[in-house]
C-alpha cells in the first residue's frame, strides 16, 4: 500500500516523507537570538520526537558555535499550557534566561503568557521564537517571530507523491526549506 508521511526523515523508513528542514529551522533560530544579543537559551519541547530533536540539534549546534549556552532543555507539550506550565517552574527555579525557542507557537505563546505575567519584558528582558508560523503567532501581543514551515507546498507535494505511488511511479522523501518570520517578540 503506498503511504506518504509528513515529518521528519528517520533510519530505515521504507515510506516516503515530506517535511521541513527542521534542523536549519533550529539554526536560523539560534542565529536570530544570538545575533539579538542573547546568550542563556531555553529550548521547548520533546526531542523524543524527530522533528522536534532536528529542531534542537541545529538549535545547540549553532548557539554553540556562535558564543551562547542552552541554559534548559524542557520537554513539555505542544500545548499553550505546556509553556506555561515549565516557564513558571524556570521562574520559580531561578533559571537566567534571555532568548527562548519553542517547537510549536502554542507552547511559545504560553511560555510568553507566564513571562508577561511575572513582569518580564518581551522582547526587551526576553526575545522568543515559535514554530510554524501559525496565524495566531502574528496576532498574539508582543506578535512572535516564528519559524516559517510551507504547509501549503508541503500538502501539495504530499498528494503529488502519493499519487505517483499509485501510478507506480518513484516518489523520493523531500525536506522543503523553513524560514524565520520576524516579529516584535
Amino acid at each position: 500500500i503506498p503511504l506518504v508521511v509528513w515529518g521528519a526523515p528517520h533510519d530505515d523508513v521504507e515510506y516516503c516523507i515530506v517535511g521541513s528542514d527542521n534542523f536549519h529551522g533550529g539554526e536560523i533560530s539560534a542565529e536570530r537570538l544570538v545575533e539579538l544579543g542573547r546568550r542563556r537559551l531555553v529550548f521547548l519541547g520533546d526531542t523524543r520526537h524527530a522533528e522536534v530533536a532536528a529542531r534542537f540539534e541545529g538549535f545547540e549546534k549553532t548557539a554553540k558555535k556562535l558564543g551562547a549556552q542552552i541554559v534548559a532543555s524542557c520537554p513539555c507539550p505542544f500545548t499553550f499550557t505546556g509553556g506555561l506550565d515549565v516557564a513558571e517552574q524556570l521562574l520559580r527555579d531561578g533559571v537566567k534566561f534571555d532568548g527562548v525557542l519553542g517547537s510549536n507557537d502554542l507552547q511559545t505563546m504560553g511560555f510568553a503568557r507566564a513571562l508577561i505575567e511575572a513582569n518580564i519584558r518581551i522582547p526587551e528582558q526576553v526575545s522568543m521564537i515559535g514554530y510554524d508560523d501559525t496565524p495566531m503567532a502574528a496576532t498574539f501581543s508582543p506578535s512572535l517571530t516564528s519559524v516559517h514551515q510551507n504547509w501549503r507546498e508541503g500538502g501539495v507535494k504530499l498528494a503529488n507523491k502519493i499519487l505517483a505511488l499509485i501510478e507506480g511511479h518513484d516518489a523520493p522523501s523531500e525536506l522543503l526549506p523553513t524560514s524565520l518570520t520576524i516579529r516584535q517578540s
